[in-house]
């Protein structure tokens, strides 16, 4: 059986200057906050870069620290108002955690082969990191939970979240791929974090919908303005990528207007021709009959279609 990956860290960096919001941890409640403030970095550490923050943890916690509960949840409460903890991932997930715990962790585990992050708890940029695969949590849909997901129950849901995650990368691998502008053997690292980028930015299918389109204007040969080749992670990381195939943008305007400009009917504009014609031939009084006059009219227009057909044909080549 394989060895479980390890998550936590045996040890952590305290430091010298902690900042004011811990000085006022330390006024409010003395050095019994303080103590608990370094306990709950401990737990954190030792847990990864952050802590579940439920009632079964909360008992837990104040039995090891030898602390009453309520005290123990009025500091914590006062470490997530001073900001030492971010607020916004408590309310949404009940988890402690902070942007400097993050980078400490993520600078500690950089020798690791393979270490897992929930995409849902990052307050840093770790897309340059090679050795950190992202996994999500998301919401059970119940608006009225409050306590987050049990250990057991949360990971079944990273399980199947990382698995869903998988089929993504592969159905938009797969797509780029069909369009035989450059083929990819393999799905790097490389071509999974640009996936991850553009999903940020936009769903999946607004990405399909860019990587069809050009694919579309690329194997359009009456089209010349878009004969470049780009791999799979620059279309989707560079300026002049994806987005400017989405509804609003630019390269897929210019080819629409292509597009539409090229199904015009040349039998619609000939119509109003031959119309004004024949008013300008009887408004100069020509003794034609009605009928000369539209035989004469046909035939200049039959011999102006083989002159166009033969241009075209020349310009083609």
């Amino acid at each position: 059986m394989a060895r479980p990956q390890k998550q936590g860290l045996d040890y952590f960096a305290l430091d010298v200057n902690m900042g004011d919001e811990v000085e006022l941890i330390e006024a409010e409640h003395g050095m019994i906050g303080f103590a608990v403030l370094i306990k709950m970095f401990q737990k954190i550490y030792k847990e990864g870069y952050f802590y579940e923050w439920n009632e079964k943890n909360q008992l837990l916690f104040s039995s090891r620290s030898c602390v009453d509960k309520d005290t123990i949840i009025n500091i914590i409460d006062d470490c997530i108002k001073w900001e030492i903890f971010d607020s916004n991932l408590y309310d949404r997930y009940k988890i402690l955690t902070s942007r400097r715990i993050q980078e400490h962790y993520v600078a500690a585990v950089y020798k690791r082969i393979n270490v897992e992050m929930v995409r849902d708890y990052l307050l840093i940029d770790i897309y340059d990191r090679n050795n950190v695969t992202l996994i999500r949590v998301s919401d059970d849909g119940n608006e009225d939970t409050t306590d987050v997901l049990d250990a057991q129950s949360t990971q079944s849901k990273v399980n199947k979240i990382k698995a869903n995650e998988i089929k993504i990368y592969n159905t938009i691998f797969e797509a780029y791929n069909n369009q035989n502008i450059i083929v990819h053997r393999k799905l790097t690292d490389k071509i999974k974090k640009a996936i991850d980028k553009a999903l940020r930015n936009d769903g999946e299918d607004a990405v399909l919908k860019s990587i069809e389109r050009y694919g579309q204007a690329f194997r359009d040969r009456e089209y010349r303005f878009c004969t470049y080749k780009m791999t799979l992670d620059k279309f989707l990381t560079q300026d002049n990528g994806y987005m400017d195939w989405l509804d609003e943008g630019q390269k897929w305007i210019n080819y629409m207007d292509f597009k539409n400009k090229a199904e015009e009917k040349p039998g619609e504009n000939q119509e109003s021709k031959i119309k004004t014609r024949f008013h300008l031939a009887k408004s100069r009084g020509d003794k034609y009959t009605a009928d000369e006059l539209e035989e004469l009219i046909l035939n200049n227009q039959q011999k102006e279609t083989k002159e166009n057909l033969s241009y075209d044909k020349v310009t083609v080549l």
